[in-house]
């Protein structure tokens, strides 16, 4: 989950995903950056009541609108005014190619290539994200129409790409 965040006068862009193997820690990441954040104790519903961040624990408790985002944060006490706007422009798009392989992943329009997430030898699945592509302040996440192993990443992190430009390049499995 994406989330745009203002604290007073700083924003910040926050990505949470479920961790890999112990379900209850996330993998969190602040503007793009992993950070060092671990639950220590949740309430009965799920809440947070304790995180160790930067090798710290905090008590947290959060007061939640009518939308189930977060109005104001308590950590260890002191109250933080925030807003949150959960990012829900993310589009996906996939060709019906049907079990046809396709071997190349290009660009859906032209941008700038946020973030490309696997790396040559690397096997995907269709429909895996592979890259993020950032297109008229919103972004694409790019995913693959086929199962493969990744032969060749064609762009880097930053890069300016022309629709249609070839990004990664598969083998089939």
């Amino acid at each position: 989950m994406d989330y745009r965040i203002k604290v007073y006068d700083k924003k910040f862009r926050i990505k949470v995903d479920k961790g890999v193997g112990d379900e209850s820690q996330p993998v969190v990441e602040i503007d793009r950056r992993p950070a060092a954040l671990l639950v220590e104790d949740r309430a009965e519903d799920g809440s947070l009541r304790s995180v160790r961040y930067n090798g710290r624990s905090f008590g947290v408790r959060v007061e939640k609108d009518s939308r189930g985002l977060p109005l104001r944060v308590f950590i260890s006490g002191i109250p933080y005014e925030v807003e949150v706007e959960k990012i829900e422009s993310t589009r996906v798009r996939r060709a019906a190619v049907g079990n046809k392989f396709v071997g190349e992943i290009k660009a859906i329009l032209p941008g700038r290539v946020n973030l490309i997430r696997v790396k040559a030898g690397e096997k995907v699945q269709a429909g895996q994200s592979v890259a993020v592509l950032e297109a008229m302040k919103m972004e694409n996440e790019i995913t693959t129409q086929s199962d493969g192993i990744v032969r060749k990443v064609n762009a880097l992190d930053g890069q300016i790409v022309s629709k249609g430009e070839v990004l990664i390049e598969l083998d089939p499995l």
